[in-house]
């Protein structure tokens, strides 16, 4: 589920997808894991009692330094390759090379790219 904002953070959507989780629950934010997407998550699965891993992608303590942002997002596991790695811990899996890329779901959903993940 794409989540466009962090307050208010009660949409019963949310809830009912946290809840559906099979193998956990991953956020991916393209900023500090501090306080963001992910810390909010785990305050809303705990106060609802959501059992489940949650995994959070983002910037850890860490101040990023200038690169592009193409660069920049592989660093620090905000890509393609992050997500899916991310995907592949939670549950387990090998997932080798996906027979659909990443980019053609993106552009099916309504996210304009990748970055927006």
């Amino acid at each position: 589920m794409r989540v466009s904002t962090l307050e208010p953070f009660d949409d019963p959507q949310l809830l009912a997808s946290l809840k559906r989780g099979k193998m956990g629950v991953i956020t991916m934010e393209n900023h500090s894991v501090i306080g963001g997407l992910g810390s909010a998550t785990a305050e809303l699965m705990a106060e609802a009692g959501v059992a489940g891993p949650l995994l959070r992608i983002g910037l850890r303590d860490v101040y990023a330094h200038g690169a592009s942002r193409e660069y920049l997002m592989r660093e620090y596991g905000l890509d393609e390759a992050g997500l899916i790695g991310a995907v592949e811990r939670l549950s387990g899996l090998d997932l080798g090379e996906l027979s659909v890329d990443i980019r053609d779901w993106v552009a099916a959903s309504d996210l304009a790219k990748p970055e927006a993940l």
